[in-house]
Parts: structure tokens; sequence; C-alpha cells
């Protein structure tokens, strides 16, 4: 199948995945993993996710194997079973364990993952053709010294002189300044871009909270002012919360790309085949508000309060409201 090993090394890279040996469907899964100088001796190891569950025990083998197993003073489980974090010795024991490559765990590939960030890896998805490399370098500008902007051109048969809508960026963050600082949505050139980190919790782009996918999202939405968070009973109405509330366009909301679908549709995944086709998008996001929408959530408010519509709103209004 159709694959960029350019642009899918350079976004494991970004977290210090190394995975000379894994297989072209392998797939990341990760929570956001802690980093900085407690991080110093630890890796995480990324089992295969088809392979689950993992125990103790289907690691013996593999570290005794590479000489590293008298090594680890510490290991278990994080967040997720696929997931286990291993603290070395030394930082020496470390850096053996990264330059393997990998390991074979339960007869699946098992990632090494380092935690301490330096040069991070993204990929942008969904970036005009008109946007220049300068202008993704001043968008990023305020997060780290962006060093490398690269095109990810396409593989498929009879598309290979064609450039994606993805671009790979290597960044050098500024101190103080996590992975999980990076917005997960963000405006280049006129237009909304994606970016995609391994190594954080994705962004929901139905509920717009981090750490589930639109698919899985069970995060309850108002059926009167349509906010995420809570239930129709429990809404509670005020005059400025009604004026600034957001109605989100549910047609570009449920077709608008989460970020596993953009993954796949872009040339660093092995998902997209020589005869695949990409479904068009909308030009609207989540965001994307009316005149209209407002006045129609406002007419709802005084209905609700006052059990009539006043012919307008007032600028400043007199009655007393919740707030």
């Amino acid at each position: 199948m159709a694959r960029s090993l350019r642009g899918a090394s350079a976004a494991a890279a970004g977290r210090g995945v190394r995975f000379p040996s894994a297989p072209s469907d392998y797939r990341f899964l990760l929570p956001t993993l802690p980093s900085g100088d407690s991080m110093e001796e630890c890796v995480f190891l990324h089992g295969d996710f088809e392979k689950r569950p993992y125990r103790l025990e289907d690691f013996r083998a593999p570290l005794e194997e590479v000489g590293l197993i008298k090594a680890i003073t510490g290991i278990g489980a994080f967040q997720m079973n696929h997931i286990w974090l291993v603290k070395m010795r030394s930082k020496d024991d470390k850096d053996v364990l990264l330059k393997t490559g990998g390991l074979r765990v339960k007869g699946g590939f098992c990632a090494i993952i380092d935690p301490i960030q330096h040069d991070v890896t993204v990929k942008i998805h969904w970036v005009d053709f008109a946007v220049s490399n300068e202008s993704i370098r001043q968008a990023l500008a305020e997060f780290g010294e962006v060093l490398e902007v690269s095109n990810d051109n396409w593989t498929v048969a009879g598309f290979e002189h064609a450039i994606s809508t993805t671009r790979v960026v290597r960044l050098k963050l500024k101190e103080g300044v996590v992975l999980e600082d990076l917005p997960h949505l963000l405006k280049i050139g006129g237009g909304t871009v994606l970016l995609v980190a391994t190594g954080r919790a994705p962004l929901c782009l139905r509920c717009h909270m981090q750490g589930d996918i639109r698919r899985d999202c069970q995060t309850p939405r108002c059926g009167v002012c349509r906010e995420f968070g809570h239930e129709s009973q429990d809404c509670v109405w005020s005059y400025a919360r009604v004026t600034k509330t957001v109605l989100p366009a549910d047609d570009a909301q449920d077709n608008l790309m989460g970020t596993e679908e953009a993954e796949k549709l872009a040339p660093g995944s092995n998902a997209v085949g020589p005869d695949a086709t990409v479904q068009a998008t909308g030009e609207e996001t989540a965001d994307a508000t009316t005149q209209d929408g407002k006045e129609e959530v406002v007419k709802l408010y005084y209905t609700k309060v006052f059990g009539h519509l006043r012919p307008r709103v007032p600028a400043r209004p007199h009655c007393a409201m919740r707030s």
C-alpha cells in the first residue's frame, strides 16, 4: 500500500520513537506522556495495540535478549495496557535500549519512546497550497524555533508528482514550552489546520475536550444552548451567556475530520491505497457561527424567561436574571 516513510518517521520521531523494524501498518495510540528532568532515565514501551493485554512476564524474554533486564529499576503499565513506563539504572543504559530500535513482544513490534523532548516533529494537515513555509514559521514562532518545514508528497500510483495538504515541521520548543502547549487547531493563511503530534492526547472535534475522539465521545450536549458538558435540564440561562453562545454548525462539525481520519488520509498513512478517494469536507468548522443563529438563541432566552418574545433585545436589560 502507498506510504510516505519520511512523513510517518518524522511524526513518530516527534516523541523519540525508534521503529526501523516496525510493520507498515503499525498503529500508535498514546495518552499524554510526562516529560522533564524526572524522565531522564525513563522510556515508554509501546506494544502492538492488537496484541493486548500485556503482562509483566511478556517483557522478560525481550529484555533479557538485549541484556538489559538487570538495568531496569522500575517498570509498570501507564494509563493504557499497551503502554509501559520503564526506568533504567542510568542514562547510558537508557541510550543502549533506545539504540536497539525496538523489541519483539508477544510476537509483535514494541516501539521505544523517549519522553525527553528536544526537537519535536509535528504534522500539519489541511494546509492550503498557497500557504508558504514562512507563514507556518511565523504561526509557530511563539512556541519555538521552526528548524525545518517540508511537504509530504504522495506515493499513490499516478500522483507521485503531487504534494499533499500535509506539511511536516521540525520544531525546537522554547524553554518552558512542552508538546501539550501546542494547539490542536490553528489558523494559518486564513484557514484552519490540524496539528498532530505523537505523544499527546488527541482533541475531540465534537466537544473540544482533550483525551477522547469524536467517534467515542460521550460528553453530554445541551439541547437548549447547544453547549457541551451538561444536559438540557441542567442548563442555566443568563443574558450574557445567551448573547455569547456559539451555535455549532452541526453539518460541518459532523463532517470535520478528526485526528485519526486526517492521519489515515495523509501520505504518511498506509491506509491510503492506489484507488483511495478523499471525501471532501465543507469549509466551515465546528466553530462556524452566523448572526441568525445568535438571534435564534436570544429569542429562545426571552421566550423562556418572560414567557413571550420581545420585539428586540435591549442593550442594557433592567430585569433580574440569573448569572
